[in-house]
């Protein structure tokens, strides 16, 4: 599979059960592309004089061929067949589809991921034309390319870690053998958390699987839980005897020193000539994250343990605990329900905004449709997932990556699957 005119190309190698319907075979090229299965698609073939007809075309009655009632040996015969696979009428993406050979076996799975070439574009990215312009920007630098408007709106909705030529076997493999299970399969796969559950009843069948999708294979990374929580579990034992603070409800600089100090953070992350809190982001991440689960409190000019801090005070497990209990976070069904997703796209080593970015959005877009809601903003989406952003950066001591760190993995997997945490 190859889509037309890319520059460079991007192509997949598959080879598939020749028994699959086009149905399943829709939902397979869009997990080993990338898509989000957000807009409309249409396969042709010479093979056929009538119109193959998605699920909602046949809803509508329109007049076809279901296209779930037709092989892909029906359609793709003999080496050299091809197939035309279009993709959002708007921006066309144009898919060409063609036989390199045929086995006489009995598979072992019915998709297999053999190769490719560079990641799906985005959606919404204005067609092949347009986006290969924006690979060139990114690949080159040339920044009079995006004179454009539209390049430019592309560009600022971009992942900040988007690279264009990565794509990864095994994460396509993953994709596809999801796509390849029923709407019910994949849905057991889901954790039993009642926010993923919330938004799970609020999805058309579509987003089920596109959320499912998005459930992790890899084993849950198994952590120090002391090691991790060290920046909390020290703050909290300066918060013992209390930590003065200045009139504007800081940590006053000896106290912050002193934090530093223990945890040996040096000045890397000093913004400024001076040791203020508001200066130094790893520390106002562990105060924020310890007001949020509710572990200390403002009392007459000073950070005072609340009465749930002091019962996991030096306590790494019961503090572990607490903090799962807590996540996602949020005050509206939106914060939860983006958080959930958050905790659910959570990647040992690998960051996890392009994963949210890429499906939060068209997964809000879709709960929206299926109620008649308008559809939120970008600015929405992205701000609904903060307050669980937010608090997970309690354990995060390497400020030098990006990546999400095995103790965030592990309390994403933790908080979503209870005393599943394995994900079986």
């Amino acid at each position: 599979m190859t889509l037309a005119d890319s520059e460079p190309p991007i192509w997949r190698r598959l080879e598939l059960d020749s028994r699959l319907d086009l149905r399943s075979v829709h939902r397979v090229l869009q997990a080993v592309m990338g898509w989000s299965d957000s807009h409309l698609h249409e396969f042709t073939t010479s093979r056929s004089r009538v119109r193959l007809l998605a699920d909602s075309e046949v809803e509508e009655g329109m007049d076809g061929t279901p296209e779930r009632d037709v092989r892909l040996d029906e359609v793709l015969a003999d080496v050299g067949d091809a197939v035309g696979y279009l993709y959002d009428f708007g921006d066309a993406w144009d898919h060409d589809l063609r036989l390199e050979a045929v086995r006489d076996v009995e598979p072992a799975q019915a998709v297999r991921v053999v190769d490719g070439a560079a990641a799906c574009p985005l959606e919404d990215a204005g067609g092949t034309g347009a986006w290969n312009v924006f690979v060139r920007w990114l690949v080159d630098g040339d920044s009079d390319d995006l004179d454009d408007e539209h390049l430019r709106h592309l560009a600022e909705r971009a992942p900040f870690d988007f690279d264009p030529a990565r794509f990864d076997v095994a994460e396509a493999q993953a994709s596809a053998s999801a796509a390849a299970l029923t709407t019910e399969q994949l849905s057991d796969r889901l954790p039993p958390h009642p926010d993923l559950a919330a938004l799970v009843a609020a999805l058309p069948e579509e987003g089920v699987r596109l959320l499912a999708g998005l459930s992790p294979e890899a084993p849950v990374p198994t952590v120090d839980r002391a090691a991790a929580l060290r920046p909390l579990l020290t703050l909290l034992d300066l918060a013992r005897d209390g930590i003065d603070l200045t009139p504007t409800g800081l940590m006053k600089q000896a106290s912050v020193r002193v934090l530093l100090e223990r945890l040996g953070w040096g000045g890397d992350w000093v913004f400024g000539r001076t040791l203020r809190e508001d200066n130094l982001p790893p520390v106002r991440w562990v105060r924020r994250g310890a007001q949020t689960l509710g572990l200390v409190r403002r009392h007459a000019g000073r950070l005072v343990l609340t009465p749930a801090g002091r019962e996991v005070v030096g306590d790494a497990d019961g503090l572990w605990q607490h903090l799962v209990a807590n996540l996602p976070q949020g005050d509206s069904p939106e914060e939860r329900m983006a958080g959930a997703i958050w905790l659910l796209t959570q990647r040992s080593g690998r960051s996890t905004y392009g994963v949210y970015d890429r499906h939060a959005g068209v997964l809000f877009d879709m709960v929206a449709w299926k109620t008649g809601d308008r559809p939120p903003t970008e600015h929405q989406v992205h701000a609904w997932h903060l307050p669980t952003l937010w608090l997970l950066l309690v354990v995060q001591q390497d400020h030098s990556t990006l990546g999400a760190l095995p103790a965030q993995v592990a309390a994403a997997s933790k908080a979503l699957w209870g005393t599943r945490s394995d994900g079986s």
